[in-house]
């Protein structure tokens, strides 16, 4: 049901405008408080696209035709929900605010200075501006914003696309929006659910900070932290679509991320908590970092070199086929880890740092399986393993 916001008018009628969400309609208000009352105060000039006269002073715009430019002192306009298909209008020289309704696309472009700030109801809108400000877009339906620097908000199963300026995301709530990026950096802020975030060729940072957000990576490179406020468990899923760039993925308490990719020297970084950090799918080198909680770092497939540093809590590492190294730093390490997949694999290496000539304290096979116990305390499991370790896979460095 769509939320209605009132606006003065050319000719001193209100004309209602649809929002497809009650929080965007909220914004628009918000935005319009102040012309309301130079409105009521009758210091409101107010024109129409197609009427004459010229502005003075704080000036609303009514749109009430398919094309307009705004004239130089607008510093707002209002589109009718009456105007059928795409609206078209070019900005002034100030800052701008724009509030448009569910029921029409508007394309806009910005003036050279001033930022713009833009209220929408909904529909497919392009948004443009060739101002070095940074400019407001709060969204619902879809908006695609073609130049200059934006922060934008989606309330929920928003399509926003990005083109050749710096661009902040925030999907506030709902689910089912994407974000699609350009050529400029971009920062992506997940609150919602069942969201999807599309790499373009600029470099990209991705909070996912809701429930199951699916990252497909662009060219550029990617940094994705996982979090999971108040609680609860998450899983996110990245894909690398091209071998260039890198990713870098921090985990936290619940979380479970999924990368797939062609990518090498991915990094990924345990927190604090119980999470899942998997490279299974992945084709690539990956980097593992193990936090203080109980982790699962499952590394690539295939005949990937996978390089994993163990943390102060209780880690299970799986290497893939290739050369994979398990790094244990004294001071730093102090949990209990298992190692699957060292005796199938004669060329992993384990590396012993700062733990002097010898890390080692002790070895016992027990259950079919090897323990061995350094010098710090840290308790490593090798699963399969029945005899102690070979001399020339263990390495200590001072």
């Amino acid at each position: 049901m769509a939320t209605n916001v009132s606006v003065a008018g050319a000719q001193h009628q209100i004309v209602n405008l649809p929002f497809n969400t009650a929080a965007n309609a909220a914004v628009a208000q918000t935005l319009l408080a102040g012309l309301y009352s130079a409105y009521a105060s009758n210091s409101l000039d107010v024109i129409t696209a197609s009427g004459g006269g010229t502005p003075t002073g704080t000036t609303e715009f009514f749109v009430d035709t398919t094309s307009a430019t705004v004239p130089a002192g607008a510093q707002y306009a209002a589109v009718a929900p009456t105007v059928s298909g795409a609206v078209s209008i070019t900005g002034g020289t100030n800052s701008f605010t724009l509030v448009t309704g569910s029921t029409t696309n508007v394309s806009f472009t910005g003036g050279a200075s001033g930022s713009v700030t833009v209220a929408s109801g909904g529909g497919s809108d392009t948004l443009g501006s060739s101002s070095s400000s940074t400019n407001y877009a709060f969204i619902d339906g879809s908006a695609s914003l073609t130049s200059g620097n934006w922060v934008a908000v989606g309330e929920g199963g928003d399509t926003i696309a990005s083109g050749s300026g710096a661009t902040s995301v925030v999907f506030a709530a709902g689910s089912g929006s994407e974000y699609l990026g350009g050529a400029g950096a971009a920062v992506v802020l997940d609150l919602g659910s069942s969201d999807s975030v599309f790499g373009g060729s600029g470099a990209e940072t991705v909070f996912a900070a809701g429930k199951g957000l699916s990252d497909v990576e662009g060219t550029g490179n990617l940094t994705f932290v996982a979090t999971v406020p108040g609680g609860g468990t998450a899983s996110d899923s990245v894909f690398a679509s091209a071998s260039s760039g890198t990713a870098t993925m921090f985990g936290s308490a619940g979380t479970s991320i999924s990368f797939t990719g062609p990518t090498s020297n991915n990094l990924f970084v345990a927190g604090a908590g119980n999470e899942t950090l998997s490279a299974a799918t992945a084709t690539g080198n990956n980097i593992f970092f193990g936090g203080s909680g109980a982790d699962s770092l499952q590394g690539g497939t295939g005949n990937t070199n996978d390089f994993f540093i163990a943390g102060t809590g209780s880690a299970t590492m799986s290497g893939g086929t290739g050369i994979d190294q398990y790094v244990f730093v004294s001071g730093h390490a102090g949990g209990t880890d298992l190692i699957t997949n060292w005796a199938s694999d004669p060329n992993d290496q384990l590396y012993l740092v700062g733990y002097g000539g010898n890390g080692i304290s002790s070895e016992a096979v027990s259950g079919g399986s090897l323990l061995v116990t350094l010098t710090d305390g840290t308790k490593i499991t090798f699963q399969g393993q029945t005899s102690t370790l070979n001399s020339n896979q263990v390495h200590n460095l001072s």
